[in-house]
């Protein structure tokens, strides 16, 4: 339908249309009218009337002609949604790109991120080139790519570049800010919202409430809204949720199992997965001939009936024979979107974990009987040796030292230091423990006779601002011995003098809650002397319980102090107050507080996306280059923290590895890996149908992958001039008047 002219002023000349009417009137043959009665006889009747009928259809042809030419020249368009006047009305086009990593399912030969892109390149192609045009992806969040450009080509090139994400987002955001950009502007405009339709990313969740469907039906009240479907079917899709150690402390040499989580979602009856585990692929190109060549370790076949209600949790054993840094990837085939099938784990292998001991009573001489010590059984208990033929029990070496040899040592190098019954604390060796300790580094503190409870609270406890959890009073009990011969003479009160350790209180301390389950036996009644603790000052809480007595006294806590772990145990660690050390449960207890003590080594180089990666910067504080999964390089400025410099980086948007440009010396962990976190594993849509019939209601246009894109959009924006189409009209009407004036032979020159 024409809505507009380019020349109005043209229409005057309308009045042209007169001109045959005119020259015929002023033409017409004046006759005089005779009666001539044979002329009757000559002139039929019916002859007389065709050639008045022929006159008049060529008077109508000759007053349509200039008409038709006067509408030529007056150059009629025809304007989508034209605005008043001569000028074309502002319009503004937003178009919004999904690009969450479910866009990277499988449609027939390409991926739905494909079909996407190409959905928006035809849009752009069909608009106006004076039409302001603004980009959004949506990946974990909406990102304007461009704003408010009328240069098209730079558009449809950033479309071509954008790459489906890592991330999973929500839909409610773009929709939001679409209509953000739109309201900045103040102007009528249309929104292109292109999709996979996957229900994670349309729906409302528990912490954001909006629907998208809601906020799309708000936007179309104001601007012309579409919604674009790349298509695509609920299919069979599985994912990896989780995958790491059993063990987080582990060492050369020491077998230990990778759990991996697997979820599926609409898995065929005959549907096959194949689980593959690959190892330091990164040096398969360093390794000699003669060398076992890193890569694939073991690849396992599963079934539906591996995966009972659509999830399993597979274990792969693996052991490291050399130490350092290993990169460890899982990878999962046979499903319809490869974007989640694979995580990494970076794990920092040593030959052994330092454990360091400090023992007054120490004799380093070869023939010195270690159970004298104070630390005997508890080197034993860290150190246990493995039997011939038996896999490596123990990460641990242990490292034994008198007080005055430690501030000879490099502490770093130590996992955790211990303390067992160390007294006459000089001032230097607290400093020099406090400093490691709030460095990051663990310390265990074992009493015993040679602790003055008196000593430890003015020099560790200072008040709750010093390394000790507990304000320590006088011991209390008897010795082993004595306990055993009066619990014998007087068996009624041998539950008061020898007490059982309670590991789960109601709520179990994570340090203590798997020791009765891998013993798998109830704990013996053992200790016999202690020494009491309160948790609480005027200051506040100093730690937490970790474990109880029998009698409910609490013989172990913790606390947190600097960027490391501090924890008391209320007894000695050799047999001087307890006969605890005899047991099994002493040897799984110890095992169980270093690998808490110490934690999850590797936590800071495994992350998820969007975490950050922190890491101290020993000798610059120059610029870094980090190499980025995607082949990008970006510069990392080291800030202040501290006695220390420091890096960050959060824009962990990519799942693979990261690696800063850097020597050992300056960095002690270089690299880093980051893994998705598999929210869009359900590759189902919603139902198609219902959901265009929600969005019709709404006035929201609904597109499908058969539409044809660009001439859909050419339709809505494109200015269509039909001046030449009147300039053929008049020819065509010049051509049947000259075809009729000379077949009636009336022709007037």
């Amino acid at each position: 339908m024409i809505n507009e002219v380019l020349n109005p002023w043209m229409l005057v000349a309308l009045i042209a249309m007169a001109l045959p009417l005119i020259i015929e009137w002023l033409f017409r043959r004046r006759r005089q009218r005779i009666p001539f009665p044979a002329m009757r006889y000559l002139m039929n009747p019916k002859k007389r009337r065709r050639i008045k009928l022929q006159d008049l259809i060529l008077l109508l042809v000759r007053t349509v002609v200039p008409g038709v030419l006067v509408i030529a020249l007056a150059r009629p368009l025809l304007r989508p949604e034209a605005g008043r006047g001569t000028e074309q009305a502002p319009r503004h086009v937003v178009i919004v790109l999904d690009g969450t990593y479910s866009m990277g399912q499988s449609i027939g030969q390409t991926t739905a991120i494909d079909v996407g892109k190409s959905m928006a390149q035809d849009v752009v192609r069909g608009l106006p080139k004076e039409t302001a045009v603004s980009l959004i992806y949506l990946g974990n969040r909406p990102d304007v790519l461009k704003e408010r450009t009328t240069d098209r080509d730079s558009v449809h090139d950033a479309i071509g570049r954008i790459k489906v994400s890592d991330m999973a987002g929500r839909m409610a955001d773009a929709v939001a800010e679409a209509d953000k950009i739109l309201a900045n502007q103040g102007e009528m405009g249309e929104v292109y919202l292109i999709s996979d339709l996957q229900r994670s990313t349309w729906s409302a969740t528990p912490e954001d409430q909006r629907d998208p469907k809601a906020l799309l039906a708000q936007l179309a009240q104001r601007h012309g809204t579409f919604v674009l479907d790349t298509g695509g079917a609920s299919v069979f899709n599985a994912y990896l949720t989780r995958f790491e150690p059993k063990e987080r402390v582990s060492a050369v040499g020491m077998e230990n199992r990778y759990e991996i989580d697997i979820e599926a979602k609409n898995m065929p009856a005959n549907g096959k997965l194949w689980l593959t585990l690959y190892a330091d692929e990164d040096k398969a190109a360093t390794t000699s001939a003669s060398e076992r060549k890193p890569g694939k370790l073991i690849t396992r076949e599963l079934t539906v009936a591996d995966l009972p209600g659509g999830r399993a949790t597979v274990v792969i054993p693996h052991t490291f024979v050399e130490p350092g840094e290993h990169l460890l990837r899982v990878e999962l085939e046979g499903d319809g979107l490869p974007t989640d099938n694979q995580r990494y784990y970076l794990a920092n292998v040593p030959a052994n974990v330092e454990v360091l001991i400090v023992d007054p009573k120490h004799d380093a001489a070869a023939t010195a009987d270690p159970l004298i010590s104070n630390s005997g059984h508890l080197r034993n208990a860290i150190a246990p040796r493995t039997p011939p033929g038996f896999d490596r029990l123990s990460p641990f070496a242990v490292n034994v030292r008198r007080p005055d040899e430690v501030l000879q040592l490099n502490l770093e190098r130590f996992a955790v230091v211990v303390l067992a019954n160390v007294g006459n604390l000089n001032d230097a060796l607290v400093s020099r423990v406090e400093q490691y300790v709030g460095d990051g580094g663990n310390l265990l503190i074992f009493v015993g006779d040679a602790v003055t409870p008196y000593e430890y609270n003015t020099k560790l406890l200072k008040a709750g601002k010093g390394l000790l959890p507990c304000e320590l009073e006088s011991a209390v009990g008897l010795t082993p011995n004595d306990a055993l011969s009066k619990s014998k003479a007087t068996p009624s009160k041998a539950a008061e003098l020898m007490h059982g350790l309670v590991f789960a209180a109601s709520d179990p301390h994570p340090a203590v809650a798997n020791v009765r389950q891998m013993t798998r036996q109830p704990a013996p009644p053992s200790i016999s002397r202690w020494m009491p603790f309160k948790l609480n000052g005027k200051t506040g809480e100093f730690g937490r319980p970790v474990a109880y007595l029998s009698n409910k006294q609490p013989l172990a806590c913790e606390r947190t102090f600097g960027q490391g772990k501090v924890m008391l145990v209320g007894t000695s660690a050799d047999a001087g107050w307890n006969y605890l050390v005899y047991t099994t449960e002493y040897l799984v207890l110890v095992q169980e507080l270093l690998h808490w003590l110490i934690g999850e080594p590797d936590r800071g180089i495994n992350l998820q996306i969007g975490q950050s990666f922190q890491q101290p910067v020993l000798l610059s504080s120059q610029y870094l280059l980090l190499r980025r999964p995607d082949y990008t390089k970006v510069r990392l400025a080291p800030a202040p923290q501290g006695n220390l410099w420091r890096v960050t980086y959060d824009q962990t948007d990519r799942q693979g590895i990261y690696e800063v440009d850097t020597s050992a010396e300056v960095m002690t962990r270089r690299r880093f890996a980051v893994n998705m976190a598999a929210t869009e594993g359900d590759l189902t849509r919603v139902e198609p149908e219902a959901f265009r019939r929600e969005l019709d209601q709404a006035g929201v246009h609904s597109w499908g992958p058969d539409k044809a894109i660009r001439r859909a959009v050419e339709s809505r924006h494109s200015i269509k001039e039909y001046a030449w189409l009147f300039l053929w009209g008049v020819l065509g009407l010049l051509a049947i008047e000259t075809l009729l004036a000379t077949r009636f032979g009336r022709r007037r020159g």
